[in-house]
């Protein structure tokens, strides 16, 4: 007798922090999309006009980095910080 499988594709799983059972969120590599994606793409100019890339978020940026790239509105320099502080 012959059984016919039809083989459920893998599902796609993200992947998970041990500790806390958390997804790991991975650094954006379009940070310009990244920025739209977030209600802040009216910086996106700036950030790509002082090369501020997925290498720099990875290293971090500080709310003097955020004031120097013209984000002045401190509402929107704490969003950016913490998105940043989510990778």
């Amino acid at each position: 007798m012959m059984t016919s499988r039809n083989a459920a594709p893998a599902e796609t799983k993200a992947e998970v922090d041990i500790a806390t059972e958390e997804p790991i969120r991975s650094i954006p590599r379009d940070v310009s999309a990244w920025l739209t994606q977030n209600e802040l793409g009216e910086y996106a100019e700036a950030f790509s006009d002082n090369e501020i890339d997925d290498a720099v978020l990875a290293d971090g940026l500080t709310d003097a980095d955020l004031r120097e790239l013209g984000v002045s509105k401190l509402g929107h320099r704490k969003k950016i910080l913490r998105l940043i502080s989510q990778f």
